[in-house]
């Protein structure tokens, strides 16, 4: 048997409708546009399980995201992680720390990019970032919405998830593109493109997609893409150097 669910992939900010059923060594999860495709048991993670809900998250893929309402039909119920499950963030862990003793102090910094490029995000200086934010241009064809309305409904709505985000220098900007979709960008930005208002189903889906990309700016995620993606020498070099 099959069950709906609605499912992130961690690259569109916009979630998907899904049914998953029970493979052989894990979930078998089909898009309503006719993807298929099967996720181990052992690659999952259960984020969170209420009466009305469990959520599942990707041990390799950030942003992964799987909601299944509930009751859980039993088989399907078998193959989900169980709550608590640390095997293979223990195993992680002791592999991080046996590099860590081994390497010598030259080649930490390759060691921790190659191991957890999130820890090395969490402390870079927001200065760093902000100088990226500060030059970053939007592609061609990416124009700002001049309508204060809508910045100001933008504003608010960001006020009522984080009422610190703001006075973070968390910024928030409306594109005039069709596209629906939004993205956290260097610097404590949030871009928010107008076709997403056409596609979200209900304010509380709107707001949840900011919510999203909130989470983003705060877990210091776009550092974390710098590091893996540029390498952290030249993080270093090019913005805590001064070019």
């Amino acid at each position: 048997m099959s069950q709906h669910g609605r499912w992130f992939d961690g690259a569109v900010a916009t979630d998907q409708a899904v049914t998953v059923a029970a493979g052989e060594a894990g979930l078998e999860i089909a898009t309503a546009d006719g993807r298929t495709m099967s996720i181990a048991t052992a690659e999952l993670v259960r984020m969170s399980s209420t009466r009305d809900r469990i959520r599942l998250g990707h041990r390799a893929i950030e942003g992964w995201r799987l909601d299944l309402d509930q009751p859980i039909e039993p088989a399907l119920l078998e193959r989900l992680p169980r709550a608590g499950f640390t095997g293979a963030t223990n195993a992680g862990r002791k592999t991080m720390a046996a590099a860590i003793v081994v390497t010598a102090a030259g080649t930490l910094a390759l060691g921790l990019l190659i191991i957890a490029p999130e820890t090395v995000a969490r402390h870079m200086p927001m200065a760093w970032e902000e100088r990226i934010g500060q030059i970053y241009e939007l592609p061609v064809g990416m124009a700002a919405c001049a309508d204060p309305a809508a910045a100001q409904t933008l504003n608010a709505l960001v006020d009522r998830l984080d009422p610190e985000a703001r006075k973070d220098g968390i910024t928030i900007q409306l594109l005039d593109v069709g596209e629906a979709n939004a993205a956290a960008l260097p610097g404590r930005r949030m871009i928010v493109f107008n076709g997403l208002f056409e596609e979200a189903r209900t304010p509380d889906a709107l707001a949840g997609i900011i919510a999203h990309e909130i989470a983003h700016v705060r877990r210091r995620h776009v550092a974390t893409a710098m590091v893996r993606e540029l390498g952290l020498g030249t993080v270093v070099t090019l913005f805590g150097g001064g070019a």
